[in-house]
């Protein structure tokens, strides 16, 4: 968000555009993405879970609510 990008994250698009603001190159996404794995970076997916979740709560509701709300099928009486 400091490089007036809507978001923290960081995608190749957002990586070649900021090289050619700040160098005056510009490179192909391939190009960038090979020059990141030279230097040790891979990428990472932003984990898409809640601040406030309470995993106590949810393995609870696993555990007690989702079985009685799943659907059983029937025995076949063919």
């Amino acid at each position: 968000m400091a490089h007036d990008f809507g978001t923290d994250l960081w995608t190749l698009k957002r990586v070649r555009a900021f090289i050619e603001q700040l160098y005056g190159v510009r490179f192909s996404e391939v190009h960038v993405w090979r020059l990141l794995g030279a230097m040790g970076l891979s990428s990472q997916k932003p984990e898409r879970r809640a601040i406030e979740r309470d995993e106590s709560a949810v393995l609870t509701w696993k555990r007690k609510a989702w079985p009685a709300l799943k659907k059983s099928v029937p025995p076949s009486g063919d």
